[in-house]
């Protein structure tokens, strides 16, 4: 058990083609598919960035719900990473969330992890009419 932090993508598929006609859906086991979710980043135990994250985008809110980030926000995240703007380790303890000597670790990937939220941002503002598409953090433990 332990502090699992997911950062997903999603987009829906449309059901109309450019011209307004009804697209055929891909059908997985009798039922159409709907949406596709994307693995953008996984980290375990980081909870300075679990609780920058919660704090800046979730008004400090720590509940298990998914929260869902802007372009903006996952640029601001990358650079809060790249400019080591953690919160102390005294306001990241929780009884699943790792110990100082794991956070420090989870710190020198920093730069590692920057990339991760820039890419994100990037797939976001890739335009592409045919898909409504989001990014959500979500924590669990």
């Amino acid at each position: 058990m332990g502090l699992d932090m997911h950062l997903n993508g999603s987009r829906y598929l449309s059901t109309w083609n450019d011209d307004g006609g009804k697209v055929e859906p891909i059908m997985i086991d009798g039922f159409p598919l709907i949406k596709e979710q994307l693995e953008i980043g996984y980290w375990r135990k980081h909870a300075p960035l679990h609780h920058m994250i919660v704090e800046k985008f979730n008004d400090g809110e720590d509940d298990c719900r998914p929260i869902e980030l802007t372009p903006k926000d996952l640029r601001l995240i990358a650079a809060a990473l790249r400019d080591g703007e953690f919160p102390d380790d005294e306001e990241c303890h929780g009884f699943f969330f790792g110990d100082e000597d794991w956070w420090a670790d989870c710190r020198d990937e920093a730069e590692e992890d920057a990339k991760i939220f820039d890419a994100a941002a990037d797939w976001l503002d890739k335009k592409d009419p045919s898909f409504f598409k989001y990014v959500e953090y979500r924590a669990s433990w």
